[in-house]
């Protein structure tokens, strides 16, 4: 496949990703649909993709693909060529653009990791069942008398 057809495919993947996000967010998470969405997703951005074609999809030069790739923050598939995986792409490509639209394209890979590290933190089960119980004033003071 040339470049040109695997930039173009790669594009209609990510526009068809986008859809199923938002046919999940309308049935809920925790749905049997919401699980096939999830599970045709992940066939649909489960290739890998060039380096260039990388670039291209998230408007950077090559040379940043290739060291978010060796950072992880783009996941290496693994192949020779090198390729990334378009899961990847397609997790950094809206964090990408809402920071440029915000202005942060300075240290752009700063605010990237920042950003995605705030969206794991925000994913932990854990981490949301505490704030829940913030919430409701279920909180536990810890603190030793003085």
């Amino acid at each position: 496949m040339s470049a040109t057809e695997e930039l173009l495919e790669a594009r209609e993947a990510l526009r068809d990703a986008e859809d199923l996000d938002a046919v999940e967010r309308q049935v809920g998470p925790r749905t049997k649909t919401a699980e096939r969405v999830r599970r045709v997703r992940e066939r649909i951005v489960g290739t890998a993709v060039r380096l260039s074609t990388a670039a291209k999809l998230i408007d950077v030069s090559v040379p940043t693909v290739t060291q978010w790739a060796d950072e992880g923050i783009l996941e290496d598939a693994g192949r020779s060529p090198r390729r990334v995986t378009l899961r990847s792409v397609a997790r950094v490509v809206p964090v990408v653009k809402e920071l440029r639209e915000l202005g942060r394209d300075q240290n752009l890979r700063a605010a990237l990791l920042a950003r995605l590290e705030d969206r794991g933190t925000l994913d932990d089960k854990r981490f949301l069942r505490s704030v829940a119980e913030m919430r409701r004033g279920e909180l536990v003071d810890l603190t030793p008398p003085t």
